[in-house]
């Protein structure tokens, strides 16, 4: 899969993620279904719900990396636009689950979840799929 993603979650500030979201939503994911989004914004929701309460690392590690096959099975269905969705999502994963710093992990985690709301808001607005 083609890496499409060109955030960096360590030097990024918040305001440049969005950005660069925005930018990827408008030029490759309109695309790509409502449905598709919201079932992997649920996950995420999940995922953030369980590090609120809960500041298990290695859990949340695990939550995340159980992502990426999740998202490969709705690729293996849906190839056209699934797949360059899931090479935008997998390297923030992975830059995620590598991180050893709590610290880091922690500003990793929550710059994560800036991305993927921002991506699910600007896809609502992008999309060619009007509700």
């Amino acid at each position: 899969m083609e890496t499409s993603s060109n955030i960096n979650l360590k030097s990024d500030n918040e305001n440049e993620i969005i950005e660069k979201v925005k930018e990827n939503v408008e030029q490759k994911f309109k695309e790509l279904n409502t449905n598709q989004v919201r079932n992997f914004y649920s996950k995420i929701v999940e995922i953030r719900l369980e590090y609120s309460k809960n500041k298990d690392i290695n859990k949340i590690k695990l939550k995340l990396t159980l992502l990426k096959p999740l998202l490969a099975y709705a690729a293996g269905r849906h190839p056209k636009n699934v797949k360059k969705f899931a090479s935008f999502i997998f390297p923030m994963i992975n830059d995620i689950v590598k991180e050893q710093d709590k610290s880091d992990f922690t500003q990793k985690l929550e710059k994560f979840f800036i991305a993927i709301e921002s991506f699910v808001a600007y896809h609502k607005y992008y999309s060619k799929e009007k509700n």
